[in-house]
């Protein structure tokens, strides 16, 4: 109970002081419009600026930082971040279930094993939780399978690659990247690597995967394009878009472009519903026949 005064007492604090209040409110309003970089890049500061015997605003910062990284899928830093927030006792008993998944995530089983238990400690019976512990002791027995998995280092960059798709009998790859050559310069708040372009690799007369180049026509801007889906003729495309607003999250989009002349046209949205301005429309996958877009 004194723990919960503590920061209940603390919240109120955060909301009254000057610089450190200003600071704070420029993080979560980072991550609810979903700059998960930009938030860890300003939550980064916070933490390092906080006094190390102010034990209470460490725990808080420290659970919102690892929060953020969950949401980044950068579940090493997220367990680094609950492990501080545990260590300086934030009250929120769910935070041990994210910390478990987050070691589970991590290949950590037998800390993640540990977590599980303290957590259903707490909340005997708790489906995910129980699921998880499952999870980690049937990953420590399990038998590998005769399927190998490589890594394709020509498709590959030192950014993000994503959502391969065959296309043209499989003799097209098209994908996701963030690589240097993608159109534009500007760095997305969200990711912290450069907005999302679609690439292509074709196989040559041997059968050979030729080098990925960024897709010829205008159908890349400066913004996030990716998840591709092309119809069987190889003439349509639809994909997802999305933009960038400095006063909200950013939304998504699916659009469509033809392939005229052997390069894509410029990308226009697909009307889904029309006059609706609320749902989010993504990652387009069109049927063979054409018939039908999932």
């Amino acid at each position: 109970m004194r723990l919960r005064i503590t920061y209940l007492l603390l919240a109120i604090a955060v909301f009254s002081v000057s610089c450190d209040q200003a600071k704070l409110s420029d993080a979560r309003a980072q991550y609810v419009r979903g700059e998960y970089h930009a938030a860890s890049e300003t939550y980064r500061k916070l933490y390092r600026n906080i006094s190390r015997d102010d034990y209470a605003m460490r725990g808080v910062i420290a659970f919102e930082m690892a929060e953020n990284y969950r949401a980044l899928n950068q579940s090493a830093r997220a367990v680094v971040a609950y492990g501080n927030a545990i260590r300086f006792g934030y009250p929120d008993t769910m935070m041990l279930l994210s910390y478990a998944r987050m070691l589970h995530r991590e290949g950590k089983y037998s800390e993640a094993t540990e977590a599980y238990r303290n957590f259903l400690r707490l909340q005997p019976g708790h489906r995910l939780a129980a699921n998880g512990l499952e999870g980690v002791v049937m990953a420590q027995h399990e038998r590998p399978s005769r399927y190998v998995a490589r890594r394709m280092d020509l498709f590959n960059s030192a950014r993000a690659e994503f959502s391969p798709v065959l296309a043209h009998r499989d003799s097209h790859l098209y994908f996701t990247s963030s690589r240097d050559e993608v159109a534009g310069e500007t760095r997305s708040p969200v990711t912290g690597m450069k907005y999302n372009d679609l690439f292509i690799s074709e196989k040559d007369v041997s059968g050979t995967w030729k080098k990925p180049k960024r897709l010829s026509g205008e159908i890349n801007t400066g913004f996030d394009e990716g998840t591709p889906s092309v119809s069987h003729d190889g003439v349509w495309m639809f994909y997802t878009f999305s933009g960038a607003d400095a006063h909200r999250s950013a939304g998504t989009s699916i659009y469509y472009s033809k392939r005229v002349n052997g390069k894509w046209t410029a990308g226009r949205p697909l009307q889904i519903v029309k006059g609706d301005t609320l749902s989010l429309f993504a990652h387009p996958a069109i049927c063979p026949s054409g018939r039908f877009l999932y």
